[in-house]
Formats: C-alpha cells, structure tokens, sequence
C-alpha cells in the first residue's frame, strides 16, 4: 500500500486530467478553474511523472489526445472522481439539500418543462429548483461555465464543449396572421411570395431562429431584398406581432394556436430537437446526476407513448 505514499497523486490532479480530455486545451482548462495556465500544464507534468506513463501525445504547441495509457488511465480517473463525490455526500460535506439551477429557452421553458419538474418536485419531495430563462446560446454558456446544472435548449451553438442528449422534437413553421388574406385563401405559397410580407423574426441568441437560417443557408433560400424585417424579443411578443398583421414568421409548432400555418411549397418540412445539457466532466454531484436520470426517464417515456 505504500504505493500511494510515494506516488502522491492528488485529486485536483486527477480533475484536471479529466477536465483536459473534456476541453482539449489547456486554456480550456483555465477557464474551468482559477489556476493560471502555466500552473496547469506544471500539474498535468507532475502528474504523468508520478503515474510513471505518457498521458497526452502532443502535438506541436496542441495538447493532441490521450496516449493508450492515457485512455485507460482516464477510466479509472472518473471512477475515483465520481466515487469522491458520493463519498462526500454520503458524509455530509456537500450539502445534500442543495438548489439545483437549470436553464431553459423558450419553447422548453413553456411547453416540455412545466409538468416534468412538478413531478420531479413531487417525487423527490425536498428537492428546490431555480429556472432561468434564455436565448439558447446564452443557456450554452450558462452551462460550459458551471453555473447551471442543466440546460434545456432546441440548438446547441458550435464550439459547445458539454454533452448533450435529445428529450424531444417538433417542426418550425411558417405562420401569419388568421385575419391576412393569405389565411383566408388558405393556399399553398412559395418563400418568394410569402417574403412579399415582412418577416418577423427572434434576437440573434434564439434556438429557432439559429435553426432557421441554417436550413435556409442549407437550401440556398434567401430573403429578397425588398423584404422588411423586424426583430423582437421573446416568444411571446413576436406572437402577439404576428396576431396583430405585422408580417411572417418561423416558430415552433408548439405555438401556432390561434395562428395560420402557411404551407410552402420549396422549403422543406423543419425538424427540430430538444436537448437536455449539462457539463461533459464528471463534477456532477449525486442530486444533479439523480435529475439528470430523472429527465432521461421521463422523456424516454412520453417520447414512447407518442409513438
């Protein structure tokens, strides 16, 4: 047993390998924590010395990948930490009753949401939550960084460093104003003479809007330049923009009540995922990772029932 007395591995060691295989660079690292790079990179030499194996195969002034030695060892280095972790619940030392922070966009926050985390609530009895509500990209953010558990988002931005899983779907939709006379002639258009109207569109950090330009970038659709846009903030009052005549616009088929959907006739149908995220290490302490399971449940079987 000695073994460890002369070899000395320490934990924050051990969490910043992981965390370095979770971001791939060492100033990915530093954002995660409060040690300075040059800090970091001295932990990470010390710790491959003391483990007596190359870890990291390098490239060049890039940390590259895990040697073979380095995958295995990487194994073993989430299993102590999660083990860690329960440990240190189990005595007390993190507080069990903590709050949980979740993050949501829009259409998550109003349609997927509400019931699950009364049932969670109801199931796990003592459990608080705090939501906060966002544009999908800041809710991306919100979770790389630590300050919330989980997000609940219809697009991830690129870059995004966590991990994520689908819960749910939907399609975006062309809607307009039940009053305009393209509802009342209730026909089929194309984008072109649908952009004849102004399109109303979400701020720049929405999930439905992201996934919009990106099918429409896919497809080479482009608005005319006669086409006006406008650009509101929040779900809500673009609605409220569209109800009043204002112009066209994208949204989740979740909200079109008392909308018209406009059929068109060169875009495809839009499909669209909901994505739980939370952090890619394995930092989750067991509260977060019971609700994360929870999520998973849940959804796995309303998805099922639908089918």
């Amino acid at each position: 047993m000695n073994v460890f007395i002369r070899r000395k591995i320490s934990l924050e060691d051990l969490y910043l390998f992981e965390l370095l295989t979770t971001t791939g660079s060492i100033s990915g690292v530093a954002q995660r924590t409060d040690l300075t790079q040059p800090a970091i990179t001295q932990k990470l030499n010390r710790l491959e010395k003391q483990v007596g194996a190359l870890l990291w195969i390098r490239r060049g002034r890039s940390m590259g990948e895990p040697s073979e030695a380095g995958k295995r060892f990487l194994h073993y280095t989430r299993t102590v930490l999660r083990e860690t972790m329960d440990l240190l619940t189990d005595l007390g030392i993190i507080n069990q009753d903590r709050v949980i922070h979740i993050g949501a966009s829009s259409v998550p926050s109003e349609h997927l949401l509400p019931r699950m985390i009364a049932l969670y609530q109801e199931t796990s009895q003592s459990e608080e939550m705090r939501v906060v509500l966002a544009g999908s990209r800041k809710i991306c953010i919100l979770v790389e960084n630590g300050t919330l558990d989980a997000g609940f988002t219809g697009f991830i931005m690129p870059g995004f460093t966590g991990r994520s899983e689908v819960i749910a779907r939907d399609s975006i939709v062309a809607v307009v104003s039940p009053d305009s006379d393209i509802a009342r002639e209730n026909r089929e258009l194309t984008f072109r003479d649908l952009s004849s109207l102004p399109f109303v569109t979400r701020e720049s950090e929405s999930g439905t809007r992201s996934v919009l330009e990106e099918v429409l970038h896919a497809h080479g659709i482009v608005f005319p330049s006669r086409c006006k846009i406008h650009e509101v903030g929040g779900t809500h009052a673009l609605i409220q923009a569209i109800r009043e005549g204002l112009g066209f616009s994208f949204i989740s088929s979740f909200n079109t009540r008392d909308l018209h959907v406009v059929r068109i006739r060169d875009l495809p149908t839009i499909q669209r995922s909901f994505y739980i995220l939370y952090r890619s290490d394995v930092m989750l302490d067991r509260k977060v990772s019971q609700f994360i399971e929870y999520v998973r449940n849940y959804f796995g079987s309303a998805n099922r029932s639908e089918e």
